[in-house]
C-alpha cells in the first residue's frame, strides 16, 4: 500500500470520537497514483449494495496509510496496516471522521459540502437510474406477459 514514501506536506488535525475523546493525527496529501486510486474507488466502494466491503476496506487502508500519529519520541508512525489503524483509532466514529478529513483535505472537486455531499449526489443519481431501469424492465415484462396471455 502507499506508505513507502514520506508524508507530503503533513498537517496536524484533532479528530474527536466517541464520548468527545480527541486525538491528534497527522494528515498528508496523497501522491498522484494513490490519489487517483482512492478517487476512483471510494465513492463506489462505499455505496450501499453497489460496492463490496473488501473494496471499501482496501480504499480506507490505502487512504489511512497517508495518515500518521506521533510517537512518544516525536517521530511519526504511519497507519500503514489494519492493525496499526485498529491500535491508534479507538472507535468507529473517529475512524469515519478521520476518513472524511483525509478526503476533504485531498480532494477539492467534491465541491461545497465536501465528500458527503458528493456521495449523496451519487446516491440520488443512482436512485434515478435504478428507477428508470426498473420502469423499463417492468414495461418489457408486461409486454411479454401480455403476448403470452393473448396466445
Amino acid at each position: 500500500m502507499g506508505a513507502s514514501h514520506e508524508l507530503i506536506e503533513p498537517v496536524d488535525r484533532i479528530i474527536s470520537g466517541r464520548g468527545g475523546n480527541e486525538k491528534t493525527f497527522v494528515l498528508s496529501y496523497l501522491d498522484c497514483v494513490d490519489g487517483r486510486k482512492i478517487a476512483a474507488m471510494y465513492p463506489v466502494a462505499n455505496m450501499p449494495r453497489l460496492g463490496d466491503y473488501k473494496s471499501s476496506e482496501e480504499a480506507m487502508q490505502l487512504l489511512l496509510s497517508h495518515v500518521g500519529v506521533y510517537r512518544s519520541d516525536g517521530t511519526i508512525l504511519r497507519l500503514s496496516t489494519l492493525d496499526l489503524i485498529r491500535n491508534h483509532v479507538p472507535d468507529p466514529i473517529m475512524l469515519m471522521k478521520l476518513e472524511y478529513s483525509m478526503l476533504d483535505h485531498n480532494f477539492d472537486f467534491f465541491g461545497p459540502g465536501g465528500p458527503l455531499s458528493s456521495v449523496e449526489g451519487l446516491l440520488k443519481q443512482g436512485a434515478v437510474l435504478i428507477t428508470q431501469m426498473l420502469t423499463q424492465s417492468l414495461a418489457s415484462s408486461s409486454q411479454q406477459a401480455s403476448h403470452r396471455t393473448q396466445s
